[in-house]
C-alpha cells in the first residue's frame, strides 16, 4: 500500500509548484512578485525541551534540546520541524507545502541529538536521509482541521515511507490561550517498519532479541494535548503532550519495551 508513495509525492512536489506559479492567473492577467514573495516576512525563533523515550519503543527516556525557528514569506518557508520548501493557502482554508526535511534515522548509542541506546548495540545503525516531505490540510470549520502528512526518503537503499493522517480540535481559540486536541494514525511502508521494529536474524544472532517481521502498515495510533499562551508582546509559550499507543505491525515486536509511550515538549518563542 504505502510503496506507492514516493512516485505520488514526487508528482505532488512538481504540481504544488505548478499550482503556486499559475494560481494568480485565475485572478489576474500578471503574476506579480509579492505573489511568490509575499508583502512581509513571518518569522519566529524560540527554544524548548522535549522529555520522551530515546527511541520508539525505549524504556529509558530522555531530555533533549528543541530549537524553534521559522520564517515564511510567500511561498517559501523554512520550519525547523518540517524543512525548507514551497507551501501554498487558498481562501478556502487548504494548504499544502512541500518541502526538504531530514530524518535522522536510528544509532546504537545514547546521543543528545539522535534516537537511539546502547541497548541497541549489535542491531547496527538505521541510516539517517534527507526526504521529501509533504503536508496537506484542509480547515473544515473554524475549530476543526484535517491533514495528511509524508516523509519519503532520498537516501539510495533506504526507501523508507512514513504517513500520518489525522485531525486536530481548537477547543479553545480565544486571544491569549489556544487549547488543542488532536488524534491521528500512523502508517510504514514494509522498510520503514521493518528499520524500526522489525529484528533479522542476523541482528537476533548478535543480539538479544529475537527475530521479528515487521510489514508495512499501521504501526501506531497517537492522541495530544496543547496548549498556547501569550506572555507578553510577540513571546509565546507552548505544552504539548502526546501518548503513542503501538499497534498491528509494531506491538509484538522485541524492541518495543514501552507499547504505549509519552512524551512531552515545552517551547518559548519570539514573534517577529
Amino acid at each position: 500500500m504505502t510503496d506507492t508513495l514516493r512516485p505520488s509525492l514526487l508528482a505532488a512536489s512538481a504540481a504544488l509548484l505548478a499550482i503556486a506559479i499559475t494560481t494568480p492567473a485565475a485572478h489576474s492577467a500578471e503574476l506579480t512578485v509579492n505573489y511568490l514573495l509575499g508583502d512581509k516576512l513571518e518569522a519566529a525563533i524560540g527554544a524548548g525541551v522535549r522529555v520522551a523515550p530515546r527511541y520508539m519503543g525505549s524504556r529509558d527516556t530522555t531530555t533533549t534540546f528543541v530549537p524553534v525557528v521559522y520564517a515564511q514569506r510567500g511561498i517559501f518557508f523554512i520550519d525547523s520541524s518540517r524543512g525548507a520548501g514551497l507551501q501554498l493557502l487558498t481562501d478556502s482554508g487548504f494548504y499544502v507545502s512541500q518541502s526538504i526535511h531530514y530524518d535522522q534515522g536510528r544509532g546504537v548509542k545514547s546521543d543528545l541529538f539522535r534516537p537511539g541506546g546502547r541497548d541497541l548495540a549489535g542491531m547496527g545503525e538505521v541510516p539517517g536521509s534527507a526526504t521529501w516531505h509533504t503536508l496537506i490540510a484542509q480547515q473544515v470549520t473554524p475549530a476543526l482541521s484535517i491533514s495528511a502528512e509524508a516523509d519519503v526518503t532520498l537516501k539510495s537503499h533506504v526507501d523508507r515511507q512514513n504517513l500520518r493522517v489525522g485531525a486536530e480540535w481548537n477547543v479553545i481559540d480565544a486571544g491569549d490561550e489556544r487549547v488543542a486536541l488532536g488524534a491521528n494514525v500512523h502508517v510504514g511502508n514494509a522498510r520503514y517498519n521493518q528499520a524500526y521494529f522489525g529484528v533479522t536474524d542476523a541482528q537476533a544472532a548478535n543480539t538479544r532479541f529475537s527475530a521479528y517481521r515487521a510489514p508495512g502498515g499501521l504501526y501506531a495510533y497517537s492522541v495530544s494535548a496543547q496548549w498556547e499562551h501569550k506572555l507578553a508582546d510577540h513571546w509565546y509559550s507552548s505544552v504539548q503532550l502526546t501518548a503513542m499507543p503501538f499497534v498491528e505491525r509494531a506491538k509484538d515486536s522485541p524492541l518495543m519495551a514501552r507499547k504505549t509511550p509519552v512524551e512531552a515538549m515545552m517551547t518559548i518563542r519570539y514573534v517577529y
